[in-house]
């Protein structure tokens, strides 16, 4: 469960990452926006984020701990997307703060 649990983490960190990577441009564009679509901008990133990591753990068929993070993915899928659809929101509400 830790190894599954890390390789989440390495996942959700590396996404967001770039997600924050084009960062100045992202939240440039953001500016403007309001709360609503800025969590609306943050759900649908968040998905794809949470569904490309399971595509990448069903591809790994001769991983067995890939595959045991797949089924842990697909079956915490909605919470997964809602904790990090947050923890983007967060991240764009205090980058804003701070400018």
């Amino acid at each position: 469960s830790s190894d599954l649990t890390g390789s989440l983490i390495d996942e959700s960190i590396e996404t967001e990452g770039s997600i924050c990577g084009s960062d100045s441009t992202f939240y440039r564009q953001t500016e403007g926006h309001s709360m609503m679509d800025t969590l609306s901008v943050a759900l649908r990133v968040a998905e794809e984020a949470v569904d490309e990591a399971i595509a990448k753990a069903e591809a790994c068929s001769d991983s067995l701990d890939k595959q045991n993070e797949a089924c842990y993915l697909r079956e915490h899928r909605e919470e997964l997307i809602e904790e990090l659809a947050t923890t983007i929101d967060q991240k764009i509400i205090r980058r804003r703060s701070e400018e």
